[in-house]
């Protein structure tokens, strides 16, 4: 059995445009269904493999929601700790 070709994985080059495009409004990376990133792909990186760019795509798009969750849990964690603090200080 052939082994399975290599993903050439983003550059930065690649991830900056990706996110240039989402801040524009142009990509929804909430969107992961092989059809729009098929047409995501062809409107802005024809340069990649189909199969390459979704495996990008949807890895990219992974990173973003752990990096949004985490940041929120360090929000949260944050307004535990001011009301914890404001509560013992009240309360002395």
């Amino acid at each position: 059995m052939a082994d399975a070709p290599a993903v050439k994985p983003w550059g930065k080059a690649d991830k900056d445009q990706l996110q240039s495009l989402i801040d524009q409004g142009k990509v929804d990376i909430e969107r992961t269904d092989a059809a729009y990133i098929d047409q995501v792909r062809h409107r802005y990186f024809r340069s990649r493999t189909e199969h390459n760019f979704r495996r990008n795509f949807r890895q990219y798009a992974r990173s973003r929601e752990i990096e949004d969750s985490v940041a929120g849990y360090r929000r949260r964690e944050g307004e535990f700790v001011l009301l914890f603090n404001y509560f013992i200080d009240n309360t002395i």
